[in-house]
């Protein structure tokens, strides 16, 4: 053969000579490891070790799970989540208020070709404190579907407060107290009974 032919043979034999000692010493490093794992599987430490990655891993799972089905409402609160949920055409309630204030009076302008009226309505560009001397109208809010009712303090007011429950707010700020009120009628409405729930609510008439 000649020169080319004889570094071409020897090449050849020295890649094979290479590869066969390198996948030897891997096999054999291979057969090492798995034997130390085994012993290594019989150690309780490790047995915990395995059980609980196992376990994160299984819970791994159930997260991702939960977050594709649940979404960004896992990220409310509870008042949030009662606000997300509570049907918003409750047309029948229990008549619970809480007063959150009251307005001043302003006249409202019409005409026709012949005659100019006015309309005393309240002013809602503010809303006042209880009591106020410029207050005309008490504003109340159901705790159950949020609307708004106002009567006039000379008139209607007083004939409204026996006819439903109305709580005051106190010194505590009239929105914050609504919102408490709000939020202890509908858990308590959710883990127990809407009974117990109005039971719990009075209990905060001052």
């Amino acid at each position: 053969m000649t020169e080319e032919n004889l570094q071409y043979l020897k090449r050849k034999y020295q890649d094979w000579k290479k590869a066969v000692i390198d996948y030897n010493s891997k096999v054999a490093k291979k057969a090492s490891l798995e034997n130390e794992i085994k012993e290594m599987e019989n150690d309780e430490v490790i047995k915990e070790y395995l059980r609980k990655k196992d376990e994160v891993e299984f819970l791994d799972s159930k997260i991702a799970h939960i977050r594709r089905a649940k979404g960004n409402l896992l990220r409310l609160n509870e008042e949030e989540i009662i606000n997300y949920f509570r049907t918003p055409w409750i047309w029948r309630t229990n008549g619970i208020y809480v007063c959150i204030g009251e307005y001043a009076k302003k006249n409202y302008f019409s005409h026709d070709i012949n005659n100019l009226f006015f309309y005393p309505e309240p002013d809602k560009s503010r809303i006042l404190p209880i009591n106020s001397d410029e207050g005309v109208y008490r504003a109340y809010l159901d705790i159950e579907c949020d609307s708004e009712i106002i009567k006039s303090k000379s008139m209607d007011m007083n004939d409204f407060e026996k006819e439903n429950i109305v709580l005051y707010p106190g010194e505590e700020n009239p929105l914050d107290f609504y919102n408490k009120v709000r939020l202890l009628f509908f858990k308590t409405c959710i883990e127990n009974t809407q009974e117990e729930a109005i039971a719990k609510v009075l209990e905060l008439k001052k």
